[in-house]
Formats: structure tokens, sequence, C-alpha cells
């Protein structure tokens, strides 16, 4: 087993696919001096890790001490506490059937002895339990908020006497061997180590519609990180963070200014960052940041010469088919703005969940509208509180 794990780590840390001709892995870290400072692969993987999870006992903590006190404060509504009882037979049913549970509810109503509307509501009620409350969209927001308005602004003042931060083709020259200083370690480290986090609550936090282009998303960055690291390309990858989070604290903003049911706040925030988000993602990152890692980067010897060039700019080409995905969906809610006089969350078309559903709607599909012609169901329906 070992000796498979040693030639699979031989074969995918080729230095021909990595480096350019005559370059070793050696020769990539080998410091000229000991002020100087070449990025090696164990001071990024497992410190960003342990900052991801630091991250996430960090979110923890400032949720419970700051965000959801203030969302009382504000009225933000939260969790109802639904009564349900246990049913493994519905249970399993919900699991497997969802929103196309009513075509099976003849089947089902034999198996439990519940009539049809019975089952119907066992099922919104159970749907309901599953649906992020607005304090829960509350917290996850102010937390990326406060994440992205910090890390942009630090990466701001780090970049800010860089030379490839107004000239991007010193982004390639010296290029592989060209030295890391502390601020741009702690900037990559950090990023890195918060893509981590938001991989880890995936499966916590709620879900959208959009929940495989963010999965990717998460996972096209974290390579992005992680590579351009061990590759060095170091400087490229801090403007790609830096574009990327330029935008991102203005859309949290916009959904804290609606969750506060504050419409002209959420309006300033959204019509900001519609313009920020067009002059980052559609302007900044294909014709500067992508032009410089595909054409500027070819003009430096040795650059184009490597299997990284190819690679790396496969995911940066991946991360602009999404900002062009996620571009329409903007658009789409910025025409219903001025159509409909209305801002909304700008994902919150694609959420599959309805909150705070009254008893006369539909929720996920599930009809409750359905006629019940059964003896038991007539007289027994209103008081019956067996079934909730």
């Amino acid at each position: 087993m070992e000796d498979a794990l040693d030639r699979f780590s031989k074969w995918f840390w080729n230095p021909n696919f990595w480096l350019p001709v005559g370059y070793t892995w050696e020769d990539l870290v080998a410091q000229t001096s000991k002020d100087e400072y070449y990025p090696r692969v164990e001071d990024i993987f497992l410190p960003s890790i342990v900052l991801g999870v630091c991250l996430l006992v960090f979110r923890y903590c400032y949720a419970r001490l700051v965000v959801i006190p203030m969302g009382r404060y504000l009225g933000i509504k939260e969790p109802k506490k639904y009564q349900l009882k246990q049913n493994p037979v519905l249970e399993t049913a919900f699991k497997k059937y969802k929103s196309k549970v009513e075509n099976n509810l003849t089947e089902l109503s034999k198996r439990t002895s519940m009539s049809e509307r019975q089952i119907l509501r066992w099922m919104r009620t159970r749907a309901k339990l599953d649906a992020p409350s607005v304090m829960m969209k509350f917290e996850d927001t102010c937390w990326h908020f406060l994440f992205y308005i910090v890390l942009f602004w630090y990466g701001l003042f780090t970049l800010w006497d860089k030379s490839w931060f107004v000239k991007t083709e010193n982004c390639w020259v010296g290029w592989p061997k060209q030295h890391v200083t502390n601020d741009v370690y702690w900037y990559y480290a950090i990023e890195l180590g918060f893509y981590w986090s938001l991989l880890f609550t995936l499966s916590t936090d709620h879900k959208r519609k959009d929940f495989t282009e963010m999965v990717t998303h998460h996972v096209v960055t974290i390579f992005l990180v992680f590579f351009s690291w061990v590759t060095n390309f170091v400087r490229i990858g801090t403007l790609v963070l830096c574009v990327h989070d330029a935008v991102d604290y203005f859309l949290a903003g916009g959904k804290i200014g609606t969750y506060m049911k504050s419409d002209t706040l959420a309006t300033i925030l959204f019509v900001m960052f519609l313009l920020v988000w067009i002059a980052s993602r559609l302007i900044i990152f294909p014709f500067f940041v992508i032009y410089s890692a595909s054409v500027e980067s070819r003009i430096i010897q040795g650059v184009a010469e490597s299997s990284t060039y190819m690679f790396f700019n496969g995911l940066l080409y991946i991360l602009q088919v999404l900002h062009i995905i996620w571009s329409y969906m903007i658009f789409r809610i910025a025409y219903r703005k001025v159509t409909r006089g209305k801002i909304e969350d700008v994902r919150s078309d694609s959420e599959e969940d309805k909150d705070e559903l009254s008893e006369g709607e539909d929720y996920k599909g599930i009809p409750n509208n359905v006629k019940d012609n059964s003896p038991r169901a007539r007289p027994k329906f209103r008081g019956d509180k067996g079934y909730q």
C-alpha cells in the first residue's frame, strides 16, 4: 500500500508537469538568503485546514454572542418549533418521493391508516423542519459580510505596495523563483482556510438551487489557491482573491438589509453590488487577470512551457463560466427590481425553501387542497392532533 502511494505521489508531483524545463522542486524552494522565503506544501495545506476549523469556532461564537442577539433586537424571526409525531413509513416516503408524494397517497394511506389530508399535512410539517429560518439565513449572511469585508481590505492593504498590483506583467517576472512575504503568506493561508470552512459546512448550511455551482466554485477555488501556492503562481493568485472579495460583502450587506426589512438600504447596496460585480467579475477578472495569466505569462520565458500554465488557466476559465451563470441570475433580479419595484435576495428565487408559510400555502410542491372523502377524515381533521 505504501509503495503504491509513493509511486502515485512521484507520478502526481512530477516536476516535468508542474515546473518549467530544467527545474526541480528542490530548486523551487531553495533559499538564496535567510531573508527569502519560497512556498512549501507543508506550510499551507495542514495549516489552512486548522485555520478553517478555527474559523468555524469563531463563526459559532460570533453567531451566538453577536448575530443572534442583534437579530432579536432587529425583530428577525426565529425558527418555529413544529411538533411532529414520528412515522417511519412517511419519513421514508418523504425522502423518496419529495414533491411527488401526491401520486402515492392511496398507498401511503393504506399503510399508515391515515387520511390523505393527514398525510399531506404531515409532509408539509416535515418539510418545514428542514427549511432554514430567517434567523439562520441572517446568521449565514452576517458571517459572510464580516469575513469578506475584512479580507478584502486586508488584501488591498497587503497588495497596495506590490509591484504586480498595478502592472500585472510583474506577476511573471522571475517565476518560479519569486520571494513570498509574510503578509502574502497569511493572506493566502486565511483565504484557503475560509474556503475549507465553507466546504465543511455545505451539508449544514441551507441549500439553494445553485448548490452545484457553489460546490464547484469552492472546490475550484481550493484547487486554485493550493496549486498556485505549490507552483508559486502566488502573485496572480492574490489578484484573483482580491477581485473576488471586492463584491461579496455588498451582496451580504444587501441581504442583511432585506432581512431587516429596510428596502432603502437593500436597494442601495444591491445597486453598489451590481456595479462592483460588473467591474470586478465581468471586466477586471477576464480582461486583466485572465489576460495576464493567459497572454502575458506566455511572453515570460518558461511559463507557457509547463503544464501548470494549462492547469491554472483552466481553473480560471471555469470560474469565469460560473461568473457568467451568476451574472444572468443577477441581471434577472435587477430586471425584476425595475419592473416590480421590489428587491429580492439575489439568489432567493433559486432557494428550495419557503419560510413562515401559513396553513393555506403549498410547501415544496406538496399540495394541501387534495379532496379527501374518506369517512375517517371529515369528522376528525380539525381536532385530531395525533398526526402533528
